[in-house]
């Protein structure tokens, strides 16, 4: 295998991007960039200069009919989610370029595009109560997620599966149900508040905002190529960033999240 340099990583990226908005275009789902990718539609009208990732986030029903019947016809890309792969570590999905491979966060999969779902969340002392509840159910799916017997470290994870049993005895279907039937308590745009939010969440409550903000779109340019994002973007990002429009310091500027990333060896590439 051949490591990939930050500017390969970006057209992967880019190259995942085109297809998810070709996807939605064609089948009348709603999504937008989101966090870091549309921070950098705005501020840089392309990629920020030390990332290397991207994400899209979609209204809970558009989302759910994504991760339910995206396909690339090329075969290159591939999407993953807790119910579509019992040993899926997120409470999010992830579309991801099976020609790569990486390590991230242990698990190992290809360079890839995280895709979120935005939810429904309630106002005033609602709000924490059920950002809780939310956020338990959430973990639960996570935690039950089938062991890695291919980590090469088997008692290991036989003994985080033993562990996992006993705090969590239910079955992972069973807390995927409890979760479905918790968050689609409340109609997205009929509540007071929406959000993005999730275990692995890096910015909280701060992704949690009235709902009109993620109601309307309009077109951003990213690497001279037109994607969808929130017409109120001041807002979120503003929310998420503060003063987002200013570089921060180089010493908070992180590294890219795929420093480890491979092309595979096909079709008799030389590594």
């Amino acid at each position: 295998m051949r490591r990939l340099g930050i500017e390969e990583i970006r057209q992967i990226e880019l190259d995942m991007l085109i297809c998810v908005d070709a996807f939605c275009r064609t089948n009348d789902i709603q999504y937008s960039i989101s966090a870091g990718t549309l921070l950098g539609a705005v501020r840089h009208h392309g990629f920020i200069p030390w990332d290397d990732d991207a994400d899209v986030t979609l209204p809970r029903e558009d989302y759910d009919r994504f991760v339910k019947t995206f396909n690339d016809p090329s075969g290159r890309f591939e999407l993953q989610c807790y119910n579509r792969q019992s040993s899926y570590h997120a409470p999010f999905a992830k579309i991801y370029d099976t020609r790569t491979a990486c390590e991230q966060h242990h698990h190992k999969m290809g360079v890839c595009l995280d895709v979120f779902p935005l939810d429904a969340f309630p106002e005033g002392k609602e709000l924490v109560p059920y950002v809780k509840r939310f956020l338990q159910l959430q973990h639960k799916v996570v935690m039950k997620r089938t062991p890695d017997w291919h980590s090469g470290h088997i008692l290991k994870e036989v003994v985080k599966y033993l562990v996992k049993s006993f705090l969590y005895p239910g079955s992972r279907n069973r807390y995927i149900r409890e979760f479905e039937q918790f968050y689609s308590s409340h109609k997205l745009f009929d509540a007071p508040n929406a959000g993005c939010i999730s275990v692995f969440s890096h910015y909280g409550m701060k992704e949690i905002l009235p709902s009109y903000v993620f109601q309307e779109y309009e077109d951003f340019v990213f690497e001279g190529h037109t994607f969808k994002g929130y017409k109120h973007y001041h807002e979120y990002l503003n929310s998420i960033y503060g003063y987002y429009m200013q570089l921060p310091p180089e010493d908070k500027r992180p590294h890219g999240h795929f420093t480890d990333a491979y092309i595979k060896n096909i079709c008799g590439n030389r590594s």
